[in-house]
């Protein structure tokens, strides 16, 4: 059944993507094949959340009808789909060189995914916030038919994303099946390794590279598959997160064009819609076009974008508008239960723990073979290649390593303001910096390779 309700959510998104090409919000001709499987595939949990919460909004019984204007649009689609491509002949390139190495890369790692797939299947919900959060939402979204706040967590007001989506297959099958929504995560991480895929090979950066340094971080880094194949909302939001900020440097640095733009401003809403760090850490964009203007208008750097006030009004304006709609909405609940954790309860400012959360967050991030070797490659790189870097790929480097300054500061005060007691040990820190972990490896790999980008 779970197959099944993610086929409809998949196919769900390919139908809005079509129509998003019909307006003109996106130019098939300005991303690639793998960039729009993954973007129409994300699409598809993206908007039918958003329906459900429209649907929620408005007071509306959750139940299984909800499915009946998906499964008529994804009809749709798959009748013109068929309908446009009857006559069109697969061609096979015979004559391209065969990549050993990527391909026995990408047979690891399928062969890897479909391991924790299976696991995160197979097995119940195994982690404490899972049990008292995630999953317990969800439940409470099935059982009451409403949508509903998380409960009794300290984190009452996260977005509803993920609940919903897992909720809504509970509708979907009738039942509560909590292991089958584990692998959820994991498939929105799958569509996230492919969209990254398509901006390497947009930019001509190799992608063989890529999948290694892919399967050590789902070896190696600190309990990756633990929350990847779980409820854990972590991996969605490091996804969303990571693609708004890499098509921004696309809009800003490499192309300027209406596509690049909404999938920046959709996937930062997307950032907003799955946790509530989404919101305030908006404002690194913002700063980031502040800076994009100082350096157009007060330096001889040669950029090849010229993005007016207006777009970046606009931009601005977008990109918090999924996060201010559920933040109003969530505060029309007029009875929120008190918290039982430290988890955003209280705000206090505790400065004594700077020096134990300093020392902590250092011996985290420099023990973790992923950051380690990513450091230390980015590091050599710079020293060997920077010199026969343009102006543009510089930048973007620099904004790059900017994101993730940006967001360990924001993770430092989130310690010392909101989550209490654990700022002595900062004990989720490398959950947190997945966030950014991809980020990091993306310029790597641009730093590592001489020359400019290509496009």
């Amino acid at each position: 059944m779970i197959i099944v309700y993610l086929f409809i959510l998949i196919i769900f998104g390919f139908f809005i993507e079509s129509i998003l090409e019909k307006i003109g919000l996106i130019n098939k001709y300005k991303i690639n094949k793998l960039e729009r499987i993954s973007f129409s595939s994300l699409l598809g949990f993206l908007c039918f959340s958003w329906y459900v919460l429209i649907i929620g909004m408005l007071n509306i019984k959750l139940s299984f009808s909800l499915f009946y204007l998906i499964i008529l649009c994804d009809i749709l689609y798959v009748v013109h789909f068929l309908f446009k491509k009857k006559n069109i002949r697969i061609k096979i390139n015979t004559k391209k060189k065969m990549d050993y190495k990527f391909l026995l890369l990408l047979i690891s790692f399928i062969l890897l995914f479909t391991y924790f797939i299976t696991y995160a299947y197979f097995h119940n919900i195994l982690y404490p916030d899972e049990f008292a959060a995630w999953a317990l939402n969800a439940k409470r979204i099935f059982l009451e038919q409403k949508l509903n706040l998380f409960l009794n967590t300290g984190i009452e007001k996260y977005p509803d994303f993920l609940p919903i989506v897992y909720s809504s297959f509970y509708l979907f099958s009738g039942k509560i099946v909590e292991n089958a929504i584990r692998i959820i995560p994991g498939i929105i991480f799958l569509f996230f390794i492919i969209n990254l895929l398509g901006l390497l090979q947009k930019h001509k950066i190799n992608k063989t590279k890529f999948l290694f340094f892919i399967i050590l971080i789902m070896l190696t880094y600190n309990s990756f598959a633990d929350y990847t194949f779980s409820t854990y909302a972590d991996l969605p939001f490091a996804a969303f997160y990571t693609l708004g900020i890499l098509y921004l440097f696309e809009w800003i640095l490499y192309d300027d064009c209406k596509t690049n733009m909404f999938l920046s401003i959709l996937y930062m809403n997307a950032a907003c819609w799955t946790k509530i760090d989404g919101l305030p850490m908006v404002v690194f964009n913002f700063g980031i076009l502040i800076l994009y203007y100082i350096i157009k208008k007060f330096t001889n750097l040669k950029l090849k974008t010229n993005i007016n006030w207006k777009k970046c009004l606009c931009y601005s304006l977008g990109i918090v508008f999924i996060g201010i709609i559920w933040k109003l909405y969530s505060n029309t609940f007029s009875s929120i239960p008190n918290t039982s954790s430290d988890g955003g309860s209280v705000i206090v400012f505790n400065i004594q723990w700077l020096n134990p959360l300093l020392v902590n967050m250092w011996n985290q991030q420099f023990c973790d073979w992923t950051w380690a070797i990513l450091i230390s490659i980015l590091i050599i790189s710079l020293f060997l290649n920077w010199n026969s870097f343009d102006d543009t790929k510089r930048i973007y480097i620099v904004f790059g390593v900017l994101s993730i300054l940006f967001t360990i500061l924001f993770l430092i005060i989130c310690y010392l303001v909101q989550f209490g007691a654990e700022a002595i040990i900062a004990p989720s820190y490398l959950r947190y910096m997945t966030r950014v972990l991809f980020i990091m490896l993306i310029i790597t790999l641009f730093s590592s390779e001489k020359g400019k980008i290509k496009n």
